[in-house]
């Protein structure tokens, strides 16, 4: 069971009893866990779909998406989270990269969903060398003919 369903799970059992009964410390003494997995599960339970599903079909992990979860908009989340994806980040990468993003002036507003990908597909190009520079390993990447030449050493 993934975080995002754990903490689905939790907010039907807030809403099953009266939600102010029910602090994360209470869920947590009566789920036999500690309260900051509680808080964990609760904020994976607001994740996009896309990146619910990128965690259900293990293309990411729990842990490595986690810090989108301090991103503003929901592109911003689903973006990141491919990106993350795409280039096998773990989880202090994923940090990095989401506070460089939080540090970036903000973009101008778009008005289609087209054009909200291409500004933050150039965005996230633009500053490329910097995420990089934060996480401070970029993934390697490498041409078919390239690794076919390390094959061959």
């Amino acid at each position: 069971m993934t975080d995002s369903e754990k903490g689905e799970a939790v907010e039907n059992m807030r809403q099953t009893v009266a939600p102010e009964e029910l602090s994360n410390r209470e869920i947590a003494r009566r789920l036999g866990v500690d309260e900051i997995s509680i808080r964990r599960w609760r904020k994976a339970a607001g994740y996009p779909e896309e990146v619910k599903q990128m965690i259900k079909s293990q293309e990411l992990t729990d842990y490595a998406v986690s810090p989108i979860a301090d991103l503003d908009t929901t592109q911003e989340q689903i973006k990141t989270a491919e990106y993350i994806r795409d280039n096998g980040l773990n989880y202090r990468q994923a940090k990095d990269t989401v506070e460089v993003i939080k540090e970036l002036p903000e973009q101008p507003i778009v008005n289609t969903k087209e054009q909200s990908q291409e500004t933050f597909d150039q965005f996230i190009e633009d500053n490329r060398d910097n995420i990089y520079q934060v996480i401070e390993s970029p993934p390697v990447t490498t041409t078919i003919d390239e690794s076919k030449e390390l094959e061959d050493e």
